[in-house]
């Protein structure tokens, strides 16, 4: 998952991702690392107008509300329900993601720096 290291809502996303992942299958990368600038290139995703995280499984990049659903699949119940809401059209889902999207430092505040992870969680953490 590729998300934004300077945005408050999205570090305290990742925290909340690391107590529900299941299997700690997840694996996490601020968007500004080489690591997701290259990953982000590779999907032709272009960083500077990037107003969504990035779920990527299987080789294939998903946006907006694909992404956090698809991520729901990993997580412990009751959240791993949410993936269930693939089966509606992103034209319904898509316009509350980017409103939440537009207005998430709004909403939370800015953060200097990524959360640091501990020992526990550090593996799931894609460092350059």
């Amino acid at each position: 998952m590729i998300y934004d290291g300077e945005c408050g809502f999205c570090n305290r996303s990742v925290l909340f991702l690391l107590k529900r992942d299941q299997c700690r299958s997840l694996k996490f990368s601020a968007s500004a690392s080489r690591f997701s600038q290259s990953e982000l290139a590779k999907h032709g995703i272009i960083t500077e107008t990037l107003d969504t995280l990035v779920f990527i499984e299987n080789g294939e990049a998903y946006l907006y509300s694909d992404a956090g659903l698809r991520i729901a699949k990993h997580l412990k119940r009751p959240w791993s329900f949410f993936r269930h809401f693939l089966v509606i059209p992103k034209r319904v889902r898509d316009p509350l993601y980017k409103f939440i999207a537009r207005n998430r430092h709004r909403i939370s505040g800015s953060s200097i720096s990524c959360p640091i992870p501990d020992k526990s969680t550090r593996a799931q953490f894609i460092e350059d």
